[in-house]
């Protein structure tokens, strides 16, 4: 573990093999931590790419509420129009997957609502409401905080990003999202 590395790494220098061999099991833990973490954002999930972004909302839903029986999660699939590209499919099923966990772990609140729209020819909206204690301000708000994250992918391709809490309490996350062209679909 870390503790028993930083041992090695303080050993008196009678057991220089020892440090050397703990500063190299340090460095390549660090690097193995970094290429994970940037590998993460590119993985498509399984139930993505071949059932498309309904579908893979529908059983991260249907997942969730056997894990997290207390919890009531709804989806709302509204006129599903033109297909997403499957790089913002990836980002809208990432933001719900996001959105919903926080509000599971923080949000001390009871019901998750997903809905995904198609609100005119060329964009589609998912929005994530739960009717827990709201987001923390922004100067509250963890360092490694996972909305700033999702915020640069959507803006990233084109989109429109809000995460507030709500008037009537709770969360409200909606991620606005470009749809393929309709001669490209």
């Amino acid at each position: 573990d870390g503790a028993g590395l930083r041992d090695l790494e303080a050993a008196p220098e009678a057991d220089a093999t020892g440090r050397e061999a703990a500063l190299l099991i340090d460095s390549e833990a660090a690097r193995l931590y970094d290429a994970m973490h940037g590998m993460i954002p590119r993985l498509t999930p399984l139930e993505l790419a071949p059932l498309g972004l309904p579908d893979a909302l529908n059983d991260l839903v249907s997942g969730l509420r056997q894990r997290h029986p207390a919890w009531q999660l709804s989806l709302q699939l509204n006129d599903m129009g033109a297909p997403l590209t499957a790089p913002a499919a990836l980002v809208a099923y990432r933001v719900a997957q996001e959105a919903v966990n926080n509000a599971i772990k923080h949000s001390g609140g009871q019901h998750i609502a997903v809905t995904l729209a198609h609100n005119d020819p060329h964009h589609m909206t998912l929005t994530i409401d739960d009717d827990g204690c709201g987001l923390p301000p922004p100067e509250h708000r963890p360092a490694r905080f996972g909305l700033t994250s999702l915020r640069e992918r959507v803006l990233g391709l084109g989109g429109w990003f809000e995460a507030d809490t709500r008037p009537e309490g709770g969360t409200r996350i909606r991620a606005t999202l470009p749809c393929l062209a309709e001669e490209a679909a």
